[in-house]
Formats: C-alpha cells, sequence, structure tokens
C-alpha cells in the first residue's frame, strides 16, 4: 500500500539535495556576475536583456532529422549468483539494445518551439516528435518483461520472448519535451552592434512514447528465469514509456546587428544532471530500493537570423543541432547475504540513452 507521508519525505529530502547544489553552483556565477558588473563601464555591461527587438513571444515550427536514437540496457552481474556459490550463472546477463529492433538511421521529427522572453527571464518550452517503424529479425531469443498486457488461453501475462530466428514488427510513436527557465543576468557589449548574453539554465527533460511489437500470434509459454516467470511466445503488444530529468547548467546568445535592423543570433546551452544515491524517489516499495547512478548531458547550438517587419513583429529562420547523452547504473543495495537470497534481486544494470537531432526553424516573434 502507498504510504503517502513517507513518498513525500523522500521526495523532499530528494529535491533538497538536488536544489542545494543547483543554488551553490548559481551563487557562484552571480558572485562572478557582480564582480564583472561594479569592475565595469556602464556602456559595456547591463543589466538584463538591454534589446527590446530581443524580447517577446517567438513562436516557432522545426522539421528535421533525427539521425541518432538508441537506448541500450547491459545486464552486469546477479549478487544472487556470488552468494549462492553459483557464479559461472553470470554467464547468463543479456544485452538489449533498441538495435536489436532495426531502428538505426535517420528518421524525420517535427517540432514546436515556444520562447517568452523578458529582460531578466526568459521561459522555454520544446516538443519534437517522431516515429519510428521497423521489421526485424531476432537474433537471439529476446526475453521481454514487463511489456504490456498479454493474454493467452484466457490468462493475462506481462511478459513475452521472440525466439531467435523470428520476424516481427517494431513500431514506436516519441516524443522528447523540455520545459526550462533561464535567467539573464546582463548584456556584455564590447563594441557597438555585438552584445553577449551569459544566461543560467534550470528545467526539465522528458521523454514519453508508446510502442507496438508484432511477433505473429500467441504459441504457448514457457518459464525462464529464477525465480520462475511465465513468457509467452511471440503475440502483440502494445504499452507507453517515459522517463524524466532535471537538469541545470547555463549558455550564451550572442547578437550581431543593431536592435531595430536585422540580426545575425548564435544560441547555445549546455545542462546535466548528475545523481547518486537511492531509488526511494521512483518507488516507495522498500523491497525495491536499488542504487542509482545517473550522469545526463543535453548539448543545443542553433543559429538564425531574424528579420523586422513593419508590424513590429519577426520572421526567425536557422536550424540548430541537439546532442543528448544519458548514462547510468542500476544496482542492489543489499549487502546481507541472507537479504539477498530472500530478495532474489535480478541482475545489476547499466544503462544509455542517445539521441541527435539536426532542425530547421521556421518562427516569428510577437
Amino acid at each position: 500500500m502507498l504510504d503517502v507521508g513517507m513518498l513525500y519525505s523522500r521526495l523532499r529530502s530528494a529535491m533538497v539535495h538536488l536544489m542545494r547544489g543547483v543554488f551553490m553552483r548559481w551563487l557562484g556565477c552571480w558572485v562572478v556576475v557582480l564582480a564583472l558588473v561594479t569592475g565595469a563601464g556602464a556602456d559595456v555591461f547591463r543589466g538584463g536583456r538591454t534589446d527590446e527587438a530581443g524580447r517577446g513571444l517567438d513562436i516557432g515550427l522545426r522539421g528535421g532529422v533525427i539521425s541518432e536514437f538508441n537506448a541500450v540496457v547491459q545486464e552486469t552481474t546477479r549478487q544472487l549468483y556470488d552468494v549462492m556459490g553459483e557464479e559461472w550463472k553470470q554467464d547468463r546477463a543479456n544485452n538489449f539494445d533498441l538495435d536489436d529492433f532495426n531502428v538505426s538511421g535517420t528518421h524525420p521529427v517535427i517540432g514546436l518551439g515556444l520562447q517568452r522572453r523578458g529582460r531578466f527571464v526568459t521561459f522555454l518550452a520544446d516538443a519534437h516528435y517522431f516515429s519510428i517503424s521497423s521489421d526485424a529479425v531476432a537474433r537471439r531469443d529476446y526475453y521481454l518483461n514487463d511489456v504490456g498486457r498479454l493474454v493467452y488461453n484466457g490468462t493475462r501475462y506481462d511478459n513475452m520472448v521472440i525466439p531467435e530466428g523470428e520476424t516481427f514488427a517494431f513500431d514506436i510513436h516519441g516524443a522528447a519535451l523540455e520545459f526550462r527557465f533561464q535567467v539573464t543576468p546582463l548584456t556584455f557589449q564590447p563594441v557597438h552592434g555585438l552584445r553577449i548574453l551569459p544566461f543560467l539554465d534550470a528545467g526539465l527533460f522528458g521523454f514519453v512514447g508508446s510502442y507496438k511489437i508484432d511477433a505473429g500470434e500467441s504459441r504457448g509459454v514457457i518459464q525462464y528465469q529464477n525465480p520462475i516467470e511465465d513468457f509467452v511466445v511471440g503475440g502483440r503488444v502494445s504499452g507507453m514509456s517515459g522517463m524524466g530529468l532535471p537538469e541545470y547548467g547555463g549558455g550564451v546568445e550572442v547578437r550581431v546587428g543593431q536592435p531595430d535592423t536585422a540580426q545575425l543570433v548564435l544560441h547555445t546551452h549546455y545542462v546535466i544532471c548528475r545523481y547518486s544515491g537511492g531509488t526511494s524517489l521512483l518507488t516507495s516499495s522498500s523491497h525495491r530500493e536499488k542504487n542509482l547512478d545517473i550522469d545526463h548531458r543535453n548539448f543545443r547550438i542553433g543559429l538564425y537570423g531574424e528579420f523586422p517587419l513593419q508590424s513590429g513583429r519577426r520572421w526567425l529562420l536557422g536550424g540548430q543541432f541537439q546532442q543528448i547523452r544519458s548514462e547510468g547504473l542500476v544496482a542492489s543495495s543489499s549487502t546481507d547475504p541472507d537479504e539477498i537470497i530472500a530478495r532474489r534481486e535480478r541482475f545489476d544494470k547499466e544503462f544509455s540513452f542517445r539521441m541527435t537531432m539536426f532542425t530547421a526553424m521556421l518562427g516569428l516573434r510577437f
């Protein structure tokens, strides 16, 4: 039964730990900013985004390709085998790779971006949608846990196996979502017509998607793993998956041109999420507690032009490159042999997620 009080306590503890690290980094940046502003002339450093033409509401449509999209889960070791003196069973560890589903190559992507730019604070929301369909042949027996609802002979199952050599179809519809706040403390104008705007960045990156696997008609049930679980041979299944991570970092915007004329804008940011601790933030069930390490990076660089209209609005035209990398480890938190045997922990796992996008953008500033 869900313990709301315990879950709230764990969420609060995790967020305090995360925000303490973010605050210290931001504090150091503001100290540097204050030193720069107080030590330079007012014509060189000015508070916030001084270019009024660079403020307002931006709405942009994007289109391009995903040149890289992959997720890997590698089983490493299972403490249960070491405790029971069955080290040779460690060779049963499996590797799960989206390339096994024949999804390598480029895939079209479309997106929508919103930005509300103020003098000191900017809010951004980006969404990119893509769809991938493929036909593949199983390179080995694919044992898939918790893939969704499977019914065979009137009984419901959650696990599926695609035997080696069998053909199957795989479809995924996904969306990469970003919500972030950027704080622009100052504008640095070393020469006329050139403005440099450093900013602090904090937000959330998320991925949500639906998938379908079609391996033909279900043909029976086999048992696998220790403890034993039932796997339906073949079948059709669909489900949802998702992830979300907080991010923090910084970036810079460089503007070339006069505020009331066409401008060339370079915009880049680099944000991260690094966490080492337990999985209590994800579940309130103590018997599922794991040790979790995450190293996540999100890099984006864009170049676009701003073209003024008589109405005061501006056309925005350009493109951007974005690269997302996430790696981590999920490992058993048990150290007592009796507890390890009682829990019958599964394999520790290393995981990675990689996505690279190239997109063009057409937008309008109001």
